[in-house]
């Protein structure tokens, strides 16, 4: 006797899925979210890299969020922001950079010469070298040769001073701005620097900024100084 043929089975129910721990382990891990300082910065030099400035903006302005005490946050968010045109945010971040970091640090002096080199409008190259400069990792090689002798805040207040001058003079008020308020960082007693910031905010109807500086102007000033007297007039008003 012939036995019958095996029956092929016509069971279509589905296989099982697999559990959400078993898809995890074959899955691609989801990127994950900034928290240090050199996360932020790591994932917005990609976003640089890729030409969207944008988004490192918007991802610089979350590490200012999450440290507002770390220069490196504000310097790239300054960068940034000069790079996308917005020139009184860029000086805001920047300002807070130059606070937080003291005179002789060597990632602060080759900054200022970077912007100062670039009239404070870096280019793309320099928005890319600045972050790289800023998350780069020191090689604790003892043997390198030694860097030279950098400008001191003080060499640094004369240049500022005779560039913001000079952009006014031109009626360059805007780009005089930026050196302007580096000249009042560097040096809040410098009554000439004091001058050319308030003339800056008052040829862009900035009243209240310009009177400030020109009261700073006044109170360092001293009483033989050939604008005392327009500036006392401008603050009379």
């Amino acid at each position: 006797m012939k036995e019958a043929p095996p029956t092929l089975s016509t069971d279509k129910t589905p296989a099982p899925k697999a559990t959400p721990t078993e898809a995890s382990a074959t899955s691609a891990p989801a990127k994950l979210k900034p928290v240090t300082v050199n996360d932020f910065l790591d994932q917005t030099r990609g976003f640089i890299g890729q030409q969207d400035f944008n988004s490192a903006r918007v991802l610089a302005s979350d590490c200012v969020a999450r440290h507002p005490d770390a220069p490196q946050c504000h310097l790239v968010l300054s960068v940034l922001q000069a790079r996308l045109r917005n020139l009184q945010a860029s000086a805001y971040h920047y300002e807070q950079f130059v606070r937080l970091t003291p005179e002789g640090d060597s990632t602060r002096s080759r900054v200022i010469e970077l912007l100062y080199a670039s009239d404070f409008n870096p280019a793309s190259y320099d928005v890319a070298a600045l972050l790289g400069l800023l998350i780069e990792e020191p090689s604790g090689d003892a043997s390198r040769t030694p860097a030279p002798p950098r400008r001191s805040d003080r060499d640094w207040v004369k240049l500022f001073y005779k560039r913001a001058a000079a952009h006014f003079k031109g009626g360059q008020k805007y780009e005089a701005l930026g050196p302007a308020s580096m000249c009042v960082l560097l040096d809040p007693k410098h009554a000439g620097c004091h001058l050319i910031l308030g003339d800056c905010y008052q040829s862009i109807y900035k009243r209240k900024q310009s009177q400030e500086h020109y009261l700073m102007f006044l109170s360092l000033a001293p009483q033989n100084h050939p604008a005392r007297a327009r500036v006392s007039a401008l603050t009379r008003h």
